[in-house]
């Protein structure tokens, strides 16, 4: 008992709830049940916690500067990943499960489906094309309000391209027996791929 009052007292208490809780839910996740996104506010405060605790205990000097170095040091991954993935940091994993290349094909991608946006940019126009070009996906539409020229079409077979968006852990194979003219990709992690029905879309 004594040696449980060394290092914990009342206040501490709830902060130990509160990792209880976030190891549940994270192992959780881990198993690909949930992606608790909700809980990074949480896992943050437990993270935060021990090394305030570390600074208010007056350690030496060695150990004052060694700790936010060796924090900001174990952040780089973490940056260097953010920085990849642009625009597409809610799509981050950490190391522990292999970053955005280990969760492919287990866990969520492109939740959002927010590469429709980049995906439209790399559609070349056609040329005398009168009717406008109509591109089928089953993204969000507000999408399109960026591109005059372009219209969702309400199914595949009267559009001029498909942009087919990975959500989850749906195949990387070819879905369309089509030319593909585009991919976007982040850290070689296929988003979306832009299929075409022109004879030529690039001439």
């Amino acid at each position: 008992m004594w040696f449980g009052y060394m290092f914990f007292d009342a206040k501490d208490i709830p902060f130990a709830a509160m990792l209880l809780v976030a190891l549940y839910y994270c192992l959780n996740a881990m198993t690909g049940r949930y992606k608790s996104g909700w809980l990074l506010p949480f896992m943050m405060v437990i993270a935060a916690y021990p090394i305030g605790l570390i600074l208010t205990l007056r350690p030496s000097l060695v150990v004052r500067i060694a700790t936010p170095v060796i924090v900001l040091i174990a952040m780089i991954p973490t940056l260097v990943s953010m920085y990849q993935l642009f625009p597409y940091q809610y799509s981050f994993y950490n190391i522990l499960v292999g970053g955005v290349p280990g969760a492919d094909g287990r866990y969520y991608i492109d939740v959002r489906r927010s590469a429709l946006r980049e995906a439209l940019r790399k559609i070349p126009d056609i040329p005398n094309s009168k009717d406008g070009i109509r591109i089928y996906s089953c993204g969000s539409t507000l999408n399109f309000l960026e591109h005059p020229g372009f219209s969702p079409a309400l199914d595949s077979e009267n559009s001029d391209y498909i942009i087919v968006l990975r959500r989850c852990d749906s195949p990387t194979v070819p879905v369309y027996d089509l030319p593909i003219i585009g991919e976007v990709r982040r850290q070689g992690v296929l988003f979306a791929t832009i299929y075409s029905r022109q004879k030529n879309p690039f001439s």
